[in-house]
Order: structure tokens, then sequence, then C-alpha cells
């Protein structure tokens, strides 16, 4: 079974992580916030205190976050290598392309690898599975990434 690190928990990544619940996988989620996580314990996930916490042990990363700082902020070392060699990270958050880069020669160095893939869509659409999603990074990472 496909164990997920969840992080970002606001008007669009609540609905994503929810239907992946439903669909029965292992996820994990953490928010700075962690009420906004709540619920989403309260339908199976697992709640982390720390993003490193979060990634740990788990086969991918998925994350919604509201920009590049944040997002920035959310990848360390730490939790990045946490995920493991072979792991895969899914960034769903709107970045520029600078820092898309930078996260992708990042997570090359824990042998993680690194899927762009920003979302288009409202949160009713993420709830429905009906949004669309731009998908970038190598072959074999984005077939992987159709969870």
């Amino acid at each position: 079974m496909t164990k997920i690190a969840f992080i970002g928990i606001g008007n669009l990544g609540f609905p994503i992580a929810l239907n992946l619940i439903k669909a029965g996988y292992d996820v994990t989620v953490y928010n700075r916030t962690p009420e906004k996580a709540k619920p989403l314990a309260e339908a199976g996930a697992k709640l982390a205190s720390t993003p490193q916490e979060a990634t740990q042990g788990k086969d991918v990363l998925i994350t919604v976050l509201a920009d590049d700082k944040a997002l920035l902020g959310i990848c360390t070392d730490a939790a990045i290598e946490s995920l493991g060699a072979e792991g895969l990270h899914i960034s769903m958050s709107t970045i520029s392309p600078e820092t898309s880069r930078k996260l992708s020669i990042q997570h090359q160095q824990f042998g993680v690898d690194y899927v762009a893939a920003p979302i288009f869509g409202r949160p009713e659409a993420m709830a429905a599975r009906i949004g669309n999603i731009a998908i970038s990074g190598p072959n074999q990472a984005k077939e992987d990434a159709n969870l």
C-alpha cells in the first residue's frame, strides 16, 4: 500500500487529502495550523507534528501550499531525506520555475523524485475529483504520480 504524507490542508488541499483517505490510502497529514487537520484525522488520517515526522517512512509526499516561501519552508533537507531513496514528492503548489528547479536539484541529492503538478480548479472541483493538473518531471516519476 502506498503511504502518503500530505502537507497543506487549505481550501484545495483538504478535499484532495480527504479523497485519498476515502480511496483507502495510508495518509499522514501535517499542517502548521493543526486544527485544520483534525477533521482528516477523524476520517482516518494520522496526524504529524512536523514535516519530517509526516514524511518519515512514506512513499509519496504531496504538498499543496500557498507559495514558494511556504513550500521551501517545508522542504527541508531532513524532510526530503526522510522520504528515502525512491520517494516521490508531488508539489501541487503554484510556484516559480526557479523554485521548482531548486527543489528538483535538492531532491536528487536524496534520491527522491520531484514532480511539479500545480492545480487548476476550485475546492468544489477538487472534492468532486474533476480539477485539472499540469504535471512536469521525469517520465517515470510522472507515471508514479498517477495515484
